[in-house]
């Protein structure tokens, strides 16, 4: 196991390197002055003043060589200097990086809770009327994106109903408990983890109806076992060799997804705080915030795949 967790660390920082060249490639050529928001503040700035500021902040070299000194820094600790927000990106990210896991955790946990139970139980209820309903469900779940699920939840809820704030995190828009702040987290966990809801449930129907007309199967009934043990210990545990694979396979999406999730409902994460960054062209939070959700997509995908070891004992981790 340590020779495996050592062989994909190796194979993984490789990764974090390319998507990080490549990302800062993106955001350099972008359109945009990443000095405009400071120049617009100083309308007395003149063209000297512009100049001094690019050489101060390393603007006026070529994109290679930004990139590596850059990168030098961030091996030493330093993510750089927001100029939009006029904080060290560390001191920016922190509380910013666990609003995103408190809501994305919520989300996966949620979906997962929802989606594994229901694909089952459609599943078992094949051509039923039930069956119909739950997948029927599940194409209009997946086919809504979620800033139009979004919009709908705060017209019904917060517009119409006036049961759950709009958005925000909290009444003063300061950090609370988890408890305190419940009320702004149920709206966008639901539209978050809505989509991967109906993943699940899909994934896990398909895997079950699969394992349900095996051979195994016919003969563990066939032995006077009872139908729940061979429903759980038997189809439900071979099931879940492939839906285990969704564990990393969704967790780009669902970072994608708070991007748009965070900007809607006006929640203080990473997401937003990209989508902000971007904006202005803030290359040291743009490209802190790359580097955090690829680090967790990564870290994400090395859980599933330890997974496997533990759904199904044939898959040894040396």
């Amino acid at each position: 196991m340590a020779k495996f967790l050592l062989r994909s660390v190796l194979q993984l920082c490789p990764t974090i390197i390319v998507v990080s060249m490549i990302t800062f490639a993106v955001l350099h050529f972008a359109p945009g002055d990443p000095l405009a928001s400071m120049i617009l503040s100083n309308p007395e700035a003149t063209l000297e003043d512009v100049e001094r500021l690019r050489a101060a902040y390393g603007l006026d070299q070529p994109v290679y060589v930004q990139y590596v000194k850059w990168f030098a820094r961030v091996l030493q600790g330093d993510l750089g200097y927001s100029r939009t927000f006029g904080l060290p990106v560390a001191k920016l990210m922190g509380q910013r990086i666990i609003n995103t896991l408190k809501l994305t955790i919520t989300a996966y946990t949620l979906s997962i809770v929802l989606g594994i139970p229901i694909g089952i139980y459609s599943a078992l209820r094949q051509y039923k009327w039930s069956d119909y309903v739950i997948t029927t469900a599940a194409f209009i779940g997946i086919s809504m994106p979620a800033f139009w699920s979004g919009i709908l939840m705060i017209l019904l809820f917060a517009v119409k109903l006036r049961w759950l704030p709009p958005g925000g995190i909290s009444d003063t828009g300061l950090q609370t408990s988890f408890l305190g702040g419940l009320k702004y987290l149920i709206m966008p966990a639901l539209v978050l983890g809505w989509i991967d809801t109906t993943v699940w449930v899909r994934y896990t129907r398909s895997a079950m109806l699969e394992e349900l007309r095996q051979d195994y199967m016919r003969t563990a009934r066939a032995k006077g076992l009872k139908e729940t043990v061979v429903i759980l210990r038997h189809a439900l545990r071979n099931a879940l060799v492939p839906v285990v694979t969704l564990l990393g396979i969704r967790l780009p999406f669902l970072f994608s997804g708070a991007v748009v999730t965070e900007t809607i409902f006006s929640w203080p994460g990473a997401g937003r705080l990209m989508y902000e960054a971007i904006l202005n062209n803030d290359f040291a939070v743009a490209m802190a915030t790359v580097l955090v959700f690829t680090a967790l997509v990564i870290m994400g995908n090395l859980a599933s795949d330890l997974c496997y070891g533990i759904v199904d004992p044939r898959v040894r981790r040396d």
